[in-house]
């Protein structure tokens, strides 16, 4: 083959080390960025972990090294703890503190001066919150009904979720515990008992709709 065929080395060698991808933005664990090379821009990362095992702090400490360390601009959008849990771990990791404790509301003079640094961070917390708002125009089999979904978090991050429901008037006839359980599949636990209806499902599925319910409920088809 000729020496003149190809390109040399060196010119090959130049475009890899050029072309090469930028260090991305940091987790802000230094284990993880050396692994994975931080995250890129276009990219989606998924973080995969068993529940309470805190798979959701990786996501969080990469949104704290984002906002207070380079002072970027973050959206955090949670997925099971509430914005003022999220908060107490923010706290807690800048303030060297104790997570527990500051669910009492106690903070230590360092926590305090910590906090009022925190207070103008370019970090946003949107916890779905906005998502309980009652919903409108709600009917169950022609009735209207008042109703809002909450998250069950009082002891964490919520695994589920709650419909709590006031019809305006009684339903026609209800199904049994037994048409309940198979008509749901699995789907989500619900109850109508006279005028109250309450509705059990897991944050991983999706909200049933009113038609699904009223099929479960009253075994319309």
């Amino acid at each position: 083959m000729s020496a003149d065929a190809g390109s040399p080395l060196g010119d090959a060698i130049g475009d890899v080390l050029s072309s090469g991808t930028a260090p991305g933005l940091s987790f802000g664990l230094a284990g993880l960025d050396e692994a994975t090379g931080g995250l890129h821009p276009g990219r989606l990362v998924l973080v995969a972990a068993e529940p309470q095992v805190g798979g959701s702090l990786i996501g969080l400490a990469a949104a704290r090294y984002t906002a207070l360390v380079r002072n970027g601009r973050v959206l955090y959008a949670a997925s099971g703890p509430n914005s003022a849990d999220i908060t107490r771990r923010i706290i807690a990791a800048e303030a060297d503190g104790d997570y527990a404790r500051l669910k009492t509301g106690v903070l230590t003079p360092h926590e305090q001066d910590v906090v009022e640094r925190l207070r103008h961070a370019p970090l946003f917390i949107d916890d779905g919150s906005d998502d309980s708002a009652p919903e409108q125009n709600a009917e169950l089999a022609g009735i209207p009904v008042r109703a809002t979904w909450v998250p069950a978090d009082a002891l964490g991050p919520a695994r589920h979720e709650v419909l709590l429901a006031v019809l305006d008037e009684r339903a026609p006839r209800q199904a049994d515990v037994r048409e309940l359980l198979t008509r749901a599949e699995g789907r989500f636990d619900a109850c109508l008992d006279g005028l109250l209806l309450t509705v059990v499902r897991s944050v991983s599925e999706l909200q049933p709709r009113w038609q699904d319910l009223e099929q479960v409920l009253l075994g319309s088809e």
